[in-house]
């Protein structure tokens, strides 16, 4: 628990995060569980029931809790950001150069003209650019 705590300071300063609280708020949550047989729960359900039934008495521990949650989200968005531009980027460049390469009748500084010979030498070669 220390270690998110201090991973996370910057963000939990702003947000009103009370440090000296969290340890006891952490041990009241894992008595909180034990008590009303909230082990069996799926962890989704088990969170839903902390966040609507319980944000009096844990708010420091579902402060973080949200903070972990909504960063892999973040995560996974980013990651699918860089995977769609490392495949237009590898890809499509290598159809443009290939059709280029294989085009040199392509009038150079000719912007318009050059694009659509690109996009016709693209649908004679089977690629599909779009």
């Amino acid at each position: 628990m220390e270690c998110l705590v201090q991973h996370f300071r910057p963000a939990l300063e702003r947000n009103e995060f009370d440090f000296a609280a969290v340890a006891g708020e952490w041990s009241a949550l894992k008595a909180c569980v034990t008590a009303n047989n909230f082990r069996h729960l799926d962890p989704l359900i088990l969170w839903h029931r902390m966040f609507t039934g319980f944000e009096d008495q844990f708010p420091n521990i579902l402060m973080l809790v949200e903070i972990i949650l909504i960063l892999q989200l973040e995560t996974a968005t980013v990651e699918q950001g860089f995977s769609a531009m490392k495949r237009v980027k590898n890809d499509w460049r290598s159809r443009v150069l290939t059709i280029y390469m294989g085009k040199p009748e392509i009038p150079v500084g000719k912007s318009n003209g050059s694009c659509r010979s690109i996009w016709e030498a693209s649908e004679n070669m089977g690629c599909d650019l779009r």
